[in-house]
């Protein structure tokens, strides 16, 4: 399911530009806070069609076209915002109301053990991981679509096909 390694650029807070490496463990970190967080909306896989996403307002994104509806260039940094609630995601609520961000963030602060000055960062990491992973799972279903592309002609077209060379050869 980890589709590739990936060493992206994106804009965190105060408008440092940082870059990140989405390591393996990463990788394995965004998709547990995916299936815990996000599928239950846009499905195990990312194409929109979690068990909750019939009952949504507002359709849940195939989140595996991301990359193909953006001249093909993962767009980071706008996903990044989405998750943390700066950019108006009609499902999400509007901005004055952000999810992820603010929940991630209290969710840190219960722990005993986090410094407060350090619970900003430790928040980002977590979205940057979830950001990775969403990036990891990119062309998904076009993958699945061209395995399938040559199961969609049928057998018996097939079969014509080869008939049809064999008539066309020259008889010696």
């Amino acid at each position: 399911m980890l589709k590739r390694f990936m060493l992206a650029s994106a804009l965190v807070g105060g408008g440092v530009l940082l870059a990140v490496s989405a390591s393996a463990q990463s990788l394995e970190e965004g998709e547990q806070e995916f299936m815990d967080r996000c599928a239950v909306c846009h499905g195990e896989e990312g194409a929109g069609d979690g068990i909750l996403s019939d009952l949504l307002i507002h359709e849940p994104r195939n989140l595996q076209l991301l990359e193909a509806e953006n001249e093909n260039v993962f767009p980071y940094e706008r996903v990044y915002n989405s998750i943390k609630g700066d950019v108006d995601v009609p499902a999400h609520g509007s901005s004055g109301m952000p999810i992820w961000g603010p929940y991630l963030m209290e969710e840190v602060l219960e722990d005993e053990g986090i410094n407060p000055k350090d619970a900003g960062d430790i928040v980002r990491g977590r979205i940057l991981e979830l950001v990775f992973y969403i990036a990891s799972i990119q062309g998904l279903e076009l993958d699945d679509e061209e395995e399938t592309s040559d199961d969609a002609v049928p057998d018996e077209y097939e079969q014509d096909a080869s008939d049809e060379d064999e008539q066309t050869e020259p008889d010696e």
